[in-house]
């Protein structure tokens, strides 16, 4: 059984929407230098929902002030439309937010769930997502941005069959955290800002 730290079974899933919503416009004004600070401009919704037998939060990022996408991660999927991208799909600072995101969540909830037996215990099932429509706006500007001879020409390349020099360029512009590997960066970022949990 994990308890986030900030679990109170007195709280309702409406309540813990309205903390995490304060929260999250709290951490605005945190320093730069504080792992869980959001930037300005970045705008969530947060919605609570109840159905049978539970309820939910969903957290969505709809708009974001920076660079979201990972532009190694987009130009993959335009070149290699038939190929599983190996690249993480948003940037550092947009992996960070997601992270800090799900960490709010995470704190006030509670998971006595089995997978082994199919059986589901929680205070609240949550996710955190960006929403599509901001996704869409990012994909579109990222790929406005770019030289405008850069994706032709590497097509190109593909076709002629020399893919080394389009995957190389895939490489150079790689602004995510490294997802394999010894020095597993977005994994010791999620260790930095996942709250601790209590185990019994």
């Amino acid at each position: 059984m994990f308890y986030g730290n900030k679990y109170d079974s007195k709280l309702s899933t409406t309540d813990i929407a309205k903390r995490v919503r304060a929260e999250i416009k709290a951490a605005t004004a945190l320093p730069e230098s504080d792992p869980w600070r959001l930037p300005k401009g970045l705008k969530v919704s947060v919605r609570s929902r109840y159905f049978a037998g539970g309820s939910s939060i969903s957290s969505a990022v709809t708009a974001f002030p920076s660079a979201l996408l990972n532009p190694a991660c987009v130009l993959h999927t335009v070149l290699f439309k038939h190929e599983r991208y190996t690249f993480e799909r948003y940037t550092k600072d947009g992996s960070r937010v997601l992270a800090v995101l799900k960490g709010m969540l995470d704190a006030y909830n509670f998971d006595g769930s089995d997978l082994q037996s199919d059986y589901f215990n929680v205070n609240f099932y949550g996710s955190v997502d960006v929403d599509g429509k901001c996704e869409t706006l990012a994909r579109e500007s990222l790929l406005a941005s770019l030289p405008p001879d850069l994706v032709p020409d590497l097509q190109v390349a593909i076709a002629n069959g020399d893919t080394g020099i389009a995957r190389g360029v895939l490489e150079e512009r790689d602004e995510g955290y490294e997802v394999h590997g010894p020095n597993n960066a977005r994994l010791a970022l999620q260790q930095l800002l996942y709250p601790p949990v209590d185990v019994f």
